[in-house]
């Protein structure tokens, strides 16, 4: 059941549907905080099926991942990208050689700070099955979190559309008091002036 249409965009995605999950997908390897939020809001209000989103942002989170990780397992092996990284992230390589799960689930929540938690881990050839376990639950505990904040805020706004109708009225009346108020103190003031 397709939700009513009432965007250009949105009108699309309910119309070629394979390609709005392809699209999620591709989007959770590069941005994930947006691309769920967002993600979690469309599936309240109809535009994808939990059952079939919930594989697809999972997979697409799992393989950003493992993307980051092998690219600094790999890509920034450089000696002048090690050098300049090395001295930058010290405290953060201290933190992912001592626990490697504690610093990928903390990253995880931290912006800005887990895509390097990433890219060291792969860097300082942190055991694959180890980063694995530690990325996997970190990453399920993260989905599950920002996508009930989706959901909530999906149902939240529908709730302040909703009170906003009565807020309206409440704000009509207000003004309409205050008018008058306005008319009965001007008078009674004219009253006292006469």
């Amino acid at each position: 059941m397709t939700p009513h249409v009432q965007s250009f965009l949105l009108h699309y995605l309910a119309l070629w549907q394979p390609a709005a999950y392809l699209t999620v997908f591709f989007l959770m390897l590069f941005e994930g905080e947006v691309t769920l939020f967002t993600v979690a809001y469309l599936t309240h209000h109809g535009y994808f099926d939990l059952p079939d989103i919930a594989p697809i942002v999972i997979a697409g989170v799992i393989a950003g991942d493992l993307m980051w990780y092998e690219l600094g397992k790999h890509v920034f092996k450089s000696p002048f990208l090690d050098k300049w990284l090395g001295r930058a992230s010290k405290k953060l390589d201290e933190q992912i050689q001592k626990s490697p799960g504690r610093a990928i689930f903390i990253s995880k929540f931290t912006y800005g700070l887990h895509r390097l938690t990433l890219i060291r881990s792969g860097f300082l050839n942190v055991p694959f099955f180890k980063f694995f376990r530690a990325d996997l639950l970190s990453s399920l505990i993260w989905i599950i979190l920002i996508g009930a904040l989706g959901f909530a805020a999906s149902a939240g706004i529908k709730l302040f559309v909703h009170l906003l109708k009565y807020a309206e009225i409440g704000l009509a009346a207000a003004v309409l008091i205050f008018l008058l108020a306005e008319q009965w103190f001007g008078r009674k003031a004219r009253e006292k002036i006469e």
